[in-house]
């Protein structure tokens, strides 16, 4: 099975480097122009594939060689480009070389060189040598481009945008002949080149694609296409001469040529790619053999291996059919993927416009408590200035009672002097009950100008926290909950008592007012009082009314003053708790806004996730439907291997292994001469006798309408 693997990857090698090059196509003008810098190129490309690596210096010695022969659209060779790799093993500073090539330069390192006709001493720096030059020498091979254009023949030139059935001939020749006697008789034998052509064709231009002694890949927008040829090999080793046991002519075709068949529309062609090597031997597994009946043995072994490969590519048919089964069910499961991808997709953009929307939400919030936190601090403060007046309000009521009941017992005083029938002898003592209302008077007046002042629960401040009370015990009451139930009555009760409180205080103000009012008329008549003692006695009687009423207030204010103080005291307390609770809320807020803001950040980065993961999705199963449709063409490839494989033993191996003894033993003889002359062709530049040199020729095709 090894030389089957050899003829494969020589084929994957080529389609890779037609895969590579097919961006790169110049027009004519510009491949004259440039053509060191294509050579590089492909160079570049078949290391690639190659599996070459650009190393310090390399494990084995030797010289391997490409040969880059550049073509016009017809096959007619323009330049030749040969590219040299010498291979420093033991890693020396200097190299002997041998080359008949012109134009000599150093691609890739600083390695120099000296010139003595066709001996060249290199100094390398231990490293390996990579250089390229010209040759005006005939390439073994040569690659001629024929076209036929709906049966006629048409030059290259002429095929740009056309349309029909046309036919593309790769005629090769070897030039290699030279005349040797074997078995008794004067021959001529070539060194044994494979060729394999390659090209790329679009598919909306061309269709029906056929290759005689190849292949044709199918990549949905493009057709590789690949044949095979080994010029000069069947000459080389008399296959037209060789009978079988049965005394018929050995009917075994050696390719010469590769034909390729398609329909065109508008036709173009980026190029053609071409790979000669003198491995056609290797290739056929009839390079390894020292005698006769070593060749009788491999052959036997080769029938041996056909059937091998028969049962094998029939195991491969069963095997890929089961690749299609299975296909159908990974189909299914990426459909079920990709409906899911989507959905996950939908939802998390659903879930980042809803993060989105908490999070407005909770910045709102947070304005309302920052909101909420000023207007406790504020309570909190108004409380503490309400309490810190408690003290001069009870000073002031106090003041005003001593007034009051020293007013009320100068009136008593006076009333009794008036009713007394001696009076006016004791004028003196009028006098002096007068004085102490006077100056009971102005006591009261103060009190109640100290406390109309600062206490009128219409002033702009006291109307604004008792605003503020009767709203925050609002709020307490709709909490429902039985702590703030009675912070809000201990509030309401408070706000009652202090309004219940001032309209006592402006009754007793009426009171001073009467007396203000009455005192004059009791001044006025205790300067007449002879004459006018009962007008003095009727006004002493008005004021001693105002005075009571004045009594009556203070007292009921007094018995009130310890409930306004406890009201105030828990109402201050509850404000600071209050004002300490907001500020834990504040606090909660800002984070639970960080939270918002982070959870916002998680849900942008899972809708993106999940939108790249739909578009993965999305091309797994755009990748799954192109291996579905692969599989389907592996499938029937598998089937067409199967029948290339059968044919092959039926049209080559089985005729080879019934060939008669006389015509095996000259077939041995000219194989064995064809094998030495392929050993001793290894360089098309140059190469000392004691290095390994191998060498190869790749043919790249000016385009056509490109």
């Amino acid at each position: 099975m090894k030389r089957y693997k050899k003829v494969i990857a020589l084929l994957c090698s080529a389609s890779l480097g037609l895969m590579s090059l097919a961006g790169c196509g110049k027009t004519k003008e510009a491949q004259q122009e440039e053509i060191v810098e294509d050579v590089q190129e492909i160079e570049d490309v078949m290391q690639g594939f190659l599996g070459t690596s650009l190393i310090k210096h390399s494990a084995t010695a030797g010289k391997e060689e490409t040969v880059y022969v550049m073509l016009d659209a017809d096959g007619n060779q323009t330049s030749t480009v040969v590219s040299e790799w010498l291979k420093n093993a033991d890693g020396t500073e200097s190299l002997q070389d041998i080359s008949r090539l012109e134009d000599i330069h150093v691609v890739k390192g600083s390695s120099t060189f000296q010139r003595d006709g066709e001996h060249l001493t290199w100094s390398t720096g231990g490293s390996d040598v990579y250089y390229q030059g010209a040759s005006q020498e005939e390439p073994p091979i040569s690659v001629k481009i024929s076209y036929m254009l709906d049966g006629k023949p048409v030059k290259a030139k002429d095929l740009e945008g056309a349309s029909g059935h046309l036919t593309i001939t790769f005629n090769y020749e070897n030039h290699t002949g030279r005349t040797q006697e074997i078995h008794g008789e004067e021959r001529t034998i070539y060194v044994p080149f494979v060729v394999i052509s390659g090209m790329i064709f679009d598919n909306d231009k061309v269709m029906n694609v056929e290759v005689s002694d190849g292949k044709t890949v199918n990549s949905g927008d493009k057709t590789f296409v690949f044949g095979v040829a080994m010029p000069g090999l069947a000459d080389s080793l008399g296959i037209d001469e060789m009978e079988n046991d049965e005394g018929k002519k050995l009917d075994l075709d050696i390719p010469e040529q590769v034909v390729v068949d398609a329909d065109v529309t508008d036709f173009s062609l980026l190029m053609t790619l071409s790979i000669a090597s003198n491995e056609a031997l290797e290739r056929l597994g009839l390079d390894d053999f020292d005698s006769l009946d070593d060749l009788k043995e491999d052959m036997d072994q080769l029938t041996d291996g056909m059937d091998d490969l028969i049962d094998g590519t029939a195991r491969l048919t069963d095997g890929v059919q089961e690749l299609s089964d299975g296909t159908g069910e990974l189909s299914d499961g990426t459909d079920d993927l990709q409906s899911g991808a989507s959905s996950l997709a939908d939802g998390a953009n659903q879930l980042l416009n809803g993060t989105y929307k908490i999070g407005s939400g909770v910045t709102s919030l947070r304005k309302g408590i920052d909101a909420a936190d000023k207007g406790a601090n504020d309570l909190k403060n108004g409380m503490d200035q309400l309490q810190a007046k408690i003290p001069t309000l009870t000073s002031g009521v106090t003041q005003l009672q001593a007034g009051i009941t020293q007013l009320s017992g100068g009136l008593d005083t006076l009333d009794g002097k008036l009713s007394d029938p001696t009076a006016q002898a004791q004028m003196a003592a009028l006098q002096q009950g007068s004085a102490s209302v006077q100056e009971g008077l102005s006591a009261a007046s103060a009190g109640l100008d100290q406390i109309v002042a600062g206490y009128d629960p219409e002033s702009e401040d006291l109307a604004k926290l008792i605003g503020s009370l009767n709203a925050y015990a609002a709020g307490l009451e709709a909490t429902g909950d039985a702590n703030n139930a009675a912070y809000a009555k201990a509030i309401r009760t408070m706000v009652g008592t202090y309004q219940s409180m001032y309209g006592n205080v402006k009754t007793a103000t009426a009171g001073v007012d009467a007396l203000n009012e009455a005192y004059p008329g009791v001044d006025a008549g205790i300067g007449s009082m002879v004459d006018n003692m009962s007008t003095i006695s009727g006004a002493v009687k008005k004021a001693a009314t105002g005075a009571g009423q004045v009594k009556d207030g203070l007292d009921a204010m007094n018995e009130q003053l310890p409930v306004l103080s406890d009201g105030v005291n828990a109402l201050t307390k509850g404000a600071g708790d209050l004002a300490e609770g907001t500020g834990k809320l504040k606090k909660g807020a800002l984070k639970l806004e960080d939270g918002t803001d982070d959870l916002k950040e998680g849900a942008l980065n899972l809708a993106e996730g999940a939108g790249k993961l739909s578009d993965g999705t999305n091309d797994l199963k755009d990748g799954v439907k192109e291996l579905v449709d692969g599989v389907a063409e592996l499938l029937d490839g598998s089937g067409e291997l199967k029948d290339g494989v059968m044919k092959f033993n039926d049209e080559g191996i089985s005729k080879l292994s019934d060939l008669v003894n006389e015509d095996l033993e000259k077939f041995y003889d000219r194989l064995q001469a064809v094998r030495d002359y392929s050993e001793e062709y290894k360089s098309f530049g140059g190469c000392r006798d004691d290095v390994e040199c191998s060498v190869q020729f790749i043919y790249k095709s000016d385009s056509i309408g490109e």
